[in-house]
């Protein structure tokens, strides 16, 4: 397995921690035809790097799209802990931690109907419109422990077919909400050394419908700023850092913590671990912790450390030792 992973690129999976192992993976499973990579306990080593009690417990369910060897699900469900939910109740223009994970799929009125008979509830309904080059139909999906999941399609231009059989595709993308954009967006450049993938400021959708969610005729008012970033600079294992003009709310940024409930972190595997570890502290990035021997599947044996992000929400890097 380790074989396929992409070093020093995009992320390879997404932490979720939820209040049910199986909830969230069962809905993959049915609707995108999803399957378990892995499963099991959590090693104490693990919840000892979270700052958990000797009495904390953990298992895990990792999922994926078949036969595709990134854009992993890594679900968590803790016992004997205190916990809340990093974004309960969250708007679009709510900033802090980890907003959602992006997936493409066919037939969106499909898969948004079936999400909807589980439970899911969304921002809006499948919404079509124009984003730089491509139009696309998106629909912001809302499920347990208000885990956000973006499901898109592209009408034009065609998406070159990549082999991947994809109801629901891998997750490629994950979104911010962030107050201060140009200090996340300079943290990712200038001391992670992302690339650029995107630049869009002062986008603004027309009115009526939208993917936002936001009254029909006000829309028109508050213009997107987004940047996407990639190690690589490619749209696949990327992240997108959203900020909405105009419009506050809440700051989610201190429930943003690793055994919280809802999206916690994204995992790049990486060569050099330690060589990667020194020079972001040159850089005057402090990890949480220094690189810890972890056993993590399906990688076996991994040397792994981690990064809080502006504005919430973990980067951790990882090397297999295997």
């Amino acid at each position: 397995m380790t074989n396929n992973l992409e070093f020093n690129n995009g992320w390879q999976e997404a932490v979720i921690v939820v209040s049910d192992l199986n909830r969230i993976a069962k809905d993959l499973e049915i609707v995108g035809d999803w399957k378990i990579l892995a499963e099991g306990e959590l090693e104490q080593e693990q919840l000892k790097l979270w700052s958990l009690n000797d009495n904390a417990k953990g298992k895990y369910k990792l999922v994926r799209n078949p036969d595709t060897s990134k854009g992993y699900l890594r679900f968590i469900q803790l016992d004997n802990i205190e916990q809340e939910q990093i974004r309960p109740s969250g708007q679009i223009w709510e900033s802090g931690g980890i907003f959602d994970l992006n997936f493409r799929v066919t037939d969106i009125e499909d898969k948004y109907k079936k999400l909807l008979a589980r439970g899911w509830t969304a921002y809006n309904d499948p919404t079509e419109y124009d984003f730089g080059p491509v139009t696309v139909s998106e629909v912001l999906m809302v499920g347990p422990d208000g885990v956000c999941f973006a499901l898109i399609e592209r009408i034009a231009p065609p998406l070159e077919e990549d082999g991947e059989p994809y109801a629901i595709s891998r997750t490629f993308n994950s979104t911010m909400i962030v107050r201060d954009i140009d200090k996340s967006f300079k943290f990712f450049k200038d001391k992670l050394g992302f690339n650029t993938v995107m630049e869009v400021l002062g986008h603004r959708l027309d009115a009526g419908p939208n993917v936002l969610g936001l009254a029909h005729n006000i829309v028109p008012n508050h213009a997107m700023n987004v940047y996407i970033v990639h190690p690589n600079g490619v749209t696949d294992g990327s992240i997108e850092l959203l900020k909405l003009d105009d419009l506050e709310g809440r700051n989610f940024t201190p429930k943003a913590k690793p055994y919280n409930l809802g999206i916690t972190s994204l995992r790049f595997p990486v060569t050099n671990i330690d060589q990667q570890y020194d020079d972001l502290k040159d850089k005057d990035v402090k990890p949480i912790y220094e690189p810890t021997t972890l056993e993590m599947q399906p990688y076996g044996k991994v040397k792994i450390f981690a990064l809080e992000l502006p504005e919430g929400g973990w980067v951790e890097y990882f090397e297999p030792l295997n």
